[in-house]
């Protein structure tokens, strides 16, 4: 079983030196990650302690590998009498919604066969 961390251990690790991330109930001791992360460590310190980091997680849109190296980050789980606290976003199952191909590239995508369609059919001089 995961070890179980209460929202006033966790919001003690807020800082450069120390930091851990909640994604999806998930505690995530990210400090060593700081460095390398190409957001840069303020956008996980921005995030880290009691704050709920699932939503940004999802909405940037990660590959399969930065889910995957989540993995050598956990630490352990919020307790379940914390998870409430965080909001409906925590408790969601971590591969929803996750893919190698976000959605913002399905509808740039989408955007761009329109506009290929629209001078295909309009924009050719005769």
């Amino acid at each position: 079983m995961a070890k179980e961390y209460r929202l006033e251990e966790i919001n003690k690790h807020t800082a450069e030196d120390d930091c851990w991330v909640i994604i999806h109930g998930k505690v995530y001791d990210v400090t060593d990650f700081l460095d390398s992360h190409p957001g840069g460590p303020e956008y996980l310190t921005d995030f880290s302690g009691t704050k709920n980091a699932t939503e940004q997680f999802e909405d940037f849109g990660h590959s399969k590998s930065a889910r995957d190296m989540l993995k050598d980050y956990l630490i352990g789980v919020v307790h379940p009498d914390d998870v409430e606290k965080l909001g409906s976003s925590t408790t969601k199952k971590a591969d929803s919604g996750s893919s190698d191909n976000p959605s913002w590239i399905t509808a740039v995508v989408g955007i761009v066969a329109v506009v290929v369609a629209l001078y295909l059919k309009f924009g050719q001089s005769e």
